[in-house]
């Protein structure tokens, strides 16, 4: 695996005077290795303290924080990362949990010499995951950005049963595609596991984007990772003042519930959603909430200004503490 890894790496060879940001994505940033036969993908920028670590969501990468990554990196050292079996990361222990993320998370920071105090941002399922970690390891996490997140206490992402079981039953789909060397990006039936990037990217960046997806070890982490349960987050990470003292911010698309979802479905589902975050802001003293108009779920790309002031404030608030 690690030998597919380098090769995907060595054939990914990025034009140093594209000024494109997405550009940095065609190849690995660093190879961690976390063991002999594993690595993760590390991308650090800028310099300073604290160190914002990015997580994204589920079936993400490190290449869902291009629109946000540069600008936050003249601010300080920003790190985004891809999870096991994801972008450019060798494959996890299988089924991955909750555990084995904030294990991973811990090696790589500690393998990459990342000191702390760190700021961390998660989107959607990794809010989950962030809180996991900060749960796990408190004295070493000074404050979150939690980006419309999902959450043990309203679950509104995982609303119907049936839809699900249909979720699990394609992506069960996709690592069977994957393992035979099928998938096809122009295919309908492959739509939900292998897709082409934007428009605007370029022959490589588009080329290393199908390959990631056909990777087995990908559709394997995206099945793993939605049937993490958001309830396996400790009681004591979901009891009030679980945050403590930290600045914390939690942002809300407007926009954000699909809409095949029924317009009245998704207006209560809204409506639970936005409560949940607002309380989820209140387990800090220093929590703030922000509803982002004119955004879906994926907030970075659509709003990236509102993630970008979020964490230049907790940073901002951290180095002001004494």
């Amino acid at each position: 695996m690690l030998g597919a890894l380098l090769a995907l790496a060595l054939a990914a060879v990025a034009n140093p005077n594209d000024r494109n940001p997405e550009a940095a994505y065609e190849r690995p940033a660093r190879l961690v290795p976390l063991s002999k036969d594993r690595v993760l993908n590390l991308d650090c920028r800028g310099t300073g303290a604290p160190t914002v670590v990015l997580e994204p969501g589920w079936s993400s990468w490190s290449l869902d924080w291009a629109p946000v990554h540069d600008a936050l990196a003249q601010v300080t050292r920003v790190c985004a990362y891809d999870r096991a079996g994801m972008g450019f990361s060798s494959p996890g222990k299988r089924p991955a949990s909750l555990a084995s993320i904030t294990a991973d998370l811990e090696a790589l920071l500690s393998a990459a010499e990342i000191a702390p105090p760190y700021v961390l941002v998660g989107g959607s399922k990794a809010a989950v995951f962030v809180r996991a970690f900060t749960a796990a390891h408190p004295d070493v996490v000074a404050g979150l950005v939690l980006i419309d997140p999902a959450s043990p206490e309203v679950d509104v992402f995982k609303s119907d049963p049936i839809a699900d079981a249909q979720i699990y039953g394609m992506l069960r789909r996709c690592l069977a595609r994957a393992e035979a060397g099928a998938l096809d990006p122009d295919a309908a039936a492959d739509s939900f596991c292998i897709g082409r990037g934007e428009a605007q990217w370029s022959a490589q960046l588009q080329e290393t984007y199908l390959a990631i997806q056909r990777r087995p070890a990908y559709a394997a982490a995206r099945l793993d990772e939605i049937q993490i349960p958001n309830a396996s987050l400790s009681l004591k990470a979901r009891q009030p003042g679980a945050f403590g003292d930290r600045p914390v911010w939690v942002l809300t698309s407007d926009q954000g519930l699909g809409r095949a979802i029924p317009a009245e479905k998704r207006a209560k589902l809204q409506a639970a959603k936005l409560s949940a975050n607002k309380d989820l802001a209140r387990l800090s003293t220093r929590g703030r909430h922000r509803l982002v108009a004119d955004s879906g779920h994926m907030v970075a790309q659509d709003q990236p200004q509102a993630v970008i002031d979020a964490v230049v404030d907790v940073v901002r608030a951290v180095r002001q503490r004494p």
